[in-house]
């Protein structure tokens, strides 16, 4: 992709970075196997959520959660230097995408 073709995710529009944000090559940027596709996880969490906030759904307030989010560890050798990749809890990542996009459309009003 050149430069051309690239431009900020604060250009876009509320709507245009939701989606943009809730596709899965968004949501994991590392190498996994071609099988693990987080696209339908995303969507159906977005649809559960429907721009609610996620306590309507969840009891618990998201900073009293550990160990919710998956460590995935990976070397690019084969040998021993293993870095720790984390995915973030679907769950938190869209609700957390949702209260970014809505921040932009009120502060665009």
């Amino acid at each position: 992709m050149n430069n051309a073709t690239r431009c900020s995710i604060l250009d876009l529009s509320a709507k245009d970075a939701e989606a943009f944000l809730l596709k899965d090559t968004s949501y994991c940027n590392f190498n996994l196997p071609e099988y693990i596709v987080f696209g339908e996880v995303l969507s159906g969490v977005d649809q559960l959520l429907s721009r609610k906030k996620l306590s309507v759904h969840w009891e618990l307030d998201p900073k009293e959660c550990s160990g919710v989010n998956h460590i995935i560890y990976s070397n690019k050798d084969g040998r021993y230097a293993w870095r720790p990749f984390q995915l973030i809890h679907p769950a938190l990542y869209v609700s957390l995408v949702n209260e970014i996009t809505s921040t932009v459309t009120t502060q665009v009003k």
